[in-house]
């Protein structure tokens, strides 16, 4: 008991003759260990904002969009996706619903929009009612898209909460008019908040019926949409994939071997591509943090051996 009461004793008086010494050591762990807890908090933040992105859509959903490799696209190549291959989504496959095309009238980068004095950009896009339940928007007050809105062109609109704190509008706006890309929009219903992913506002957008997109856009022939829908069984989720797959390879004329320009995607297939960088991202941080651990750990090292030696006889 003596001796190890000695041992703490002569430890302590050894931390306060060098005090440089001691606090310098202290620091090593300091840095070591909060490398750690940063890099671990990284990843499980990334993990946790993935996991919510994805998590308003349920894993039945699909969704077709045009794909374009990087290779063609410096060679200025697109590849688009156009309304007949909705329409054979729509006439051959079966076993979903909810089919949902949309695109972006005033370009994939949005447009002005103004309300009194006050103006913002944000995206706009050209939908259809069942939008609402494949992509798990819905309105937060008033009402969503209807067939009807569809059928009559009618001018009307919906919009993110982030748009309406931009323009500075009301808390219930509905009844009020927008001029979106030089067009007067009626404001029909507010879409429930859904926050920020990675620094960006997934409120920031506007609703506006599938056909009068098409009328602002006027050549159907370069509409470029995407596709989304649910697969009423999700046992078939898969099957159905591959069916979409093969319709429009054939409907694109695409020979055997040849890549596809689209994707058919589920929620979980986005997720896990996310994962993957996550996972690279975590191999390079912890890179980093093995280094400093590893000069951290020399350093205290040499500091305990010269404590040490100094003791010896």
């Amino acid at each position: 008991m003596f001796s190890l009461v000695e041992s703490f004793r002569s430890a302590l008086q050894s931390i306060f003759a060098h005090g440089l010494r001691s606090f310098l050591t202290s620091l090593g762990i300091i840095i070591g260990v909060a490398s750690v807890v940063a890099v671990v908090s990284i990843v499980q933040g990334l993990s946790a904002s993935i996991s919510n992105e994805f998590k308003g859509l349920g894993s039945n959903s699909l969704t077709v969009e045009a794909h374009t490799p990087f290779e063609e696209a410096l060679q200025g190549k697109e590849n688009v996706l156009s309304l007949g291959d909705y329409e054979r989504i729509v006439a051959h496959i079966d076993d979903i619903s909810n089919v949902s095309p949309s695109f972006s009238p005033f370009g994939s980068f949005g447009t002005t929009v103004r309300a009194g004095a006050e103006s913002t950009f944000t995206q706009v896009l050209a939908v259809t009612e069942s939008y609402m339940e494949s992509n798990q928007v819905f309105p937060r007050t008033g009402r969503f898209i209807r067939s009807g809105d569809d059928i009559s062109r009618r001018k009307v609109c919906v919009i993110g909460s982030k748009v309406l704190e931009k323009l500075r509008l009301p808390r219930e706006p509905l009844g009020q008019f927008l001029e979106i890309g030089g067009e007067w929009f009626k404001i029909i219903g507010v879409t429930e908040e859904k926050g920020e992913s990675f620094g960006f506002s997934k409120d920031n957008y506007i609703l506006i019926p599938f056909s009068a997109g098409r009328a602002i856009a006027g050549s159907e022939s370069k509409t470029n949409i995407a596709i989304s829908f649910t697969v009423d069984d999700i046992e078939q989720v898969d099957a159905v994939q591959g069916r979409v797959t093969s319709l429009l390879r054939q409907a694109h004329r695409l020979k055997p071997g040849q890549r596809n320009d689209f994707k058919v995607q589920t929620p979980q297939q986005l997720s896990d591509t996310f994962d993957k960088i996550i996972a690279t991202m975590t191999l390079v941080l912890g890179g980093i943090v093995s280094i400093s651990l590893l000069v951290g750990g020399i350093g205290i090292m040499n500091i305990m051996l010269v404590s040490v030696t100094e003791r010896t006889r």
